[in-house]
């Protein structure tokens, strides 16, 4: 498999689980956690093509680091409006459980992929 397909996967699979268990922990639902799963298939894929494609052809820390707070913030929104649509509960509670799920996603996937890549 290539390489960049592999990581790929793991970072979507790391991904479902520390999102998962976050919703889970806020929700305690396991409707919402199911629901997060295809959530985070739309959006994980895509974040993370888009930084692999800057890392490769850029090589810029700052343009990288740039791109990733700016596909987060639109994880986060696109997130929480697929959660409204599904939940029907407020817009803020929605984006409040999204950035929970997507901050602790981010600080625990450097974390491990930092030392899964080590």
């Amino acid at each position: 498999m290539n390489e960049g397909v592999a990581l790929l996967i793991k970072a979507l699979l790391l991904t479902v689980v520390i999102e998962g268990i976050v919703i889970f922990i806020l929700t305690k639902s396991v409707k919402w956690l199911l629901f997060s799963i295809p959530v985070n298939g739309l959006t994980n894929p895509v974040l993370n093509l888009c930084l692999m494609l800057v890392s490769i052809y850029s090589g810029s820390t700052i343009l990288y680091i740039t791109v990733l707070i700016f596909l987060e913030l639109a994880a986060v929104a696109a997130e929480a409006a697929l959660y409204r649509a599904f939940s029907g509960i407020r817009l803020r509670s929605c984006f409040l459980r999204s950035i929970a799920a997507n901050g602790i996603s981010v600080v625990l996937g450097f974390i491990i992929m930092h030392f899964m890549l080590a």
